[in-house]
Protein backbone atom coordinates (compact mmCIF):
# COMPACT_ATOMS: atom_id res chain seq x y z
CA UNK A 1 0.00 0.00 0.00
CA UNK A 2 1.35 3.37 -1.13
CA UNK A 3 1.04 5.59 1.66
CA UNK A 4 2.62 8.87 -0.08
CA UNK A 5 0.60 11.83 -1.42
CA UNK A 6 0.20 12.73 -4.53
CA UNK A 7 0.73 16.02 -5.53
CA UNK A 8 -1.24 18.27 -8.16
CA UNK A 9 0.84 19.59 -10.82
CA UNK A 10 -0.08 23.07 -9.97
CA UNK A 11 1.97 22.46 -6.63
CA UNK A 12 4.64 20.63 -8.52
CA UNK A 13 5.18 23.82 -10.57
CA UNK A 14 5.19 26.41 -7.29
CA UNK A 15 7.97 24.38 -5.66
CA UNK A 16 10.31 24.09 -8.44
CA UNK A 17 9.90 28.40 -9.24
CA UNK A 18 10.68 28.22 -5.04
CA UNK A 19 13.42 26.01 -5.63
CA UNK A 20 14.98 27.35 -8.43
CA UNK A 21 14.82 31.18 -6.98
CA UNK A 22 16.41 29.47 -3.93
CA UNK A 23 19.31 28.10 -6.16
CA UNK A 24 19.86 30.63 -8.25
CA UNK A 25 20.45 33.20 -5.07
CA UNK A 26 23.61 31.12 -4.21
CA UNK A 27 22.88 29.51 -0.65
CA UNK A 28 23.96 25.89 -0.14
CA UNK A 29 21.57 23.55 -0.98
CA UNK A 30 19.10 23.03 1.46
CA UNK A 31 19.75 26.36 3.29
CA UNK A 32 16.17 28.26 3.08
CA UNK A 33 14.62 25.30 1.27
CA UNK A 34 11.11 25.42 2.15
CA UNK A 35 9.12 21.58 2.18
CA UNK A 36 5.57 21.28 1.46
CA UNK A 37 3.34 19.85 4.02
CA UNK A 38 3.44 16.89 1.82
CA UNK A 39 7.24 16.86 1.34
CA UNK A 40 7.51 17.05 5.03
CA UNK A 41 4.76 14.12 5.42
CA UNK A 42 6.60 11.61 3.35
CA UNK A 43 9.85 12.18 4.73
CA UNK A 44 8.31 11.83 8.19
CA UNK A 45 6.68 8.17 7.00
CA UNK A 46 9.66 7.14 5.27
CA UNK A 47 11.95 7.07 8.70
CA UNK A 48 9.08 5.22 10.76
CA UNK A 49 9.33 1.73 11.60
CA UNK A 50 12.21 -0.13 10.05
CA UNK A 51 13.06 2.50 7.77
CA UNK A 52 14.29 4.44 10.86
CA UNK A 53 18.23 3.81 11.14
CA UNK A 54 18.33 3.63 14.61
CA UNK A 55 15.31 1.14 14.76
CA UNK A 56 16.45 -1.71 16.93
CA UNK A 57 19.44 -0.43 17.86
CA UNK A 58 21.01 0.95 20.93
CA UNK A 59 23.29 3.92 21.66
CA UNK A 60 26.80 1.90 23.29
CA UNK A 61 27.68 3.81 27.06
CA UNK A 62 30.32 5.55 25.47
CA UNK A 63 28.56 7.17 22.73
CA UNK A 64 25.84 8.31 25.29
CA UNK A 65 28.55 9.47 27.53
CA UNK A 66 30.03 11.21 24.47
CA UNK A 67 26.81 13.53 24.18
CA UNK A 68 26.13 14.13 27.73
CA UNK A 69 30.05 15.66 28.30
CA UNK A 70 29.18 17.93 24.90
CA UNK A 71 25.65 18.99 26.01
CA UNK A 72 27.32 20.14 29.57
CA UNK A 73 30.21 21.78 27.83
CA UNK A 74 27.69 24.04 25.77
CA UNK A 75 25.84 24.72 28.71
CA UNK A 76 22.94 23.41 27.15
CA UNK A 77 21.33 22.59 30.64
CA UNK A 78 18.58 23.75 32.59
CA UNK A 79 16.97 26.99 31.68
CA UNK A 80 19.46 27.27 28.33
CA UNK A 81 18.10 24.02 26.97
CA UNK A 82 16.02 24.24 24.46
CA UNK A 83 13.12 21.99 25.92
CA UNK A 84 12.70 24.35 28.72
CA UNK A 85 9.11 25.26 29.65
CA UNK A 86 9.89 27.92 32.31
CA UNK A 87 6.82 28.47 34.48
CA UNK A 88 4.81 26.69 31.45
CA UNK A 89 5.97 23.27 32.68
CA UNK A 90 3.59 20.63 33.24
CA UNK A 91 2.68 18.87 36.79
CA UNK A 92 5.21 15.73 36.39
CA UNK A 93 8.09 17.93 34.92
CA UNK A 94 7.88 20.18 37.76
CA UNK A 95 8.04 17.31 40.19
CA UNK A 96 11.06 16.36 38.33
CA UNK A 97 12.85 19.65 38.56
CA UNK A 98 12.41 19.85 42.02
CA UNK A 99 13.51 16.28 42.93
CA UNK A 100 16.91 16.70 41.07
CA UNK A 101 17.47 20.26 42.65
CA UNK A 102 16.59 19.20 46.27
CA UNK A 103 17.02 15.63 45.88
CA UNK A 104 14.67 12.63 47.25
CA UNK A 105 12.67 13.28 50.73
CA UNK A 106 13.84 10.92 53.33
CA UNK A 107 12.05 12.75 56.38
CA UNK A 108 8.94 14.40 57.21
CA UNK A 109 9.00 18.30 58.07
CA UNK A 110 5.66 17.76 59.60
CA UNK A 111 5.36 14.87 61.72
CA UNK A 112 9.33 14.47 61.89
CA UNK A 113 9.40 10.56 60.48
CA UNK A 114 11.90 8.82 59.41
CA UNK A 115 10.50 5.29 58.89
CA UNK A 116 7.85 5.45 56.39
CA UNK A 117 7.99 4.05 53.24
CA UNK A 118 7.72 7.21 50.88
CA UNK A 119 8.07 11.16 51.11
CA UNK A 120 7.03 13.55 48.64
CA UNK A 121 7.55 17.11 48.12
CA UNK A 122 4.23 19.09 48.35
CA UNK A 123 3.98 22.46 46.89
CA UNK A 124 3.45 24.73 49.87
CA UNK A 125 0.79 27.52 48.06
CA UNK A 126 0.01 25.56 45.49
CA UNK A 127 1.13 27.93 42.49
CA UNK A 128 3.57 25.24 41.15
CA UNK A 129 6.26 28.00 40.19
CA UNK A 130 9.96 27.39 40.12
CA UNK A 131 10.79 28.30 43.63
CA UNK A 132 12.82 25.66 45.71
CA UNK A 133 11.97 27.83 48.84
CA UNK A 134 8.13 26.89 47.86
CA UNK A 135 8.29 23.06 48.59
CA UNK A 136 8.00 21.02 51.71
CA UNK A 137 9.17 17.56 52.35
CA UNK A 138 6.05 15.33 53.60
CA UNK A 139 4.84 11.67 53.75
CA UNK A 140 2.30 10.87 52.57
CA UNK A 141 -0.04 10.80 55.24
CA UNK A 142 0.66 14.35 56.51
CA UNK A 143 0.83 15.21 52.52
CA UNK A 144 -2.59 14.22 51.97
CA UNK A 145 -4.04 16.04 55.74
CA UNK A 146 -2.10 19.10 54.22
CA UNK A 147 -4.23 19.48 50.92
CA UNK A 148 -7.38 18.43 52.92
CA UNK A 149 -6.55 21.71 55.14
CA UNK A 150 -5.86 23.44 52.30
CA UNK A 151 -9.26 22.21 50.28
CA UNK A 152 -7.06 20.75 47.72
CA UNK A 153 -8.60 17.21 48.02
CA UNK A 154 -11.59 16.57 49.30
CA UNK A 155 -11.52 15.08 53.14
CA UNK A 156 -13.20 11.15 53.28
Amino acid sequence: MNRRLRMTSTIQEEMWYNNYMVFTIGHKINKGRIQSDIHRQNGRIAKLGKNNPMFGKKRSKETLDKVSASIKAKGLTDERSRKWKGDKVKYSGLHYWVRKHLGRPMKCEMCGSEKENRYEWANVDHKYKRRLEDWIRLCCRCHYAYDCGMDIRKSL
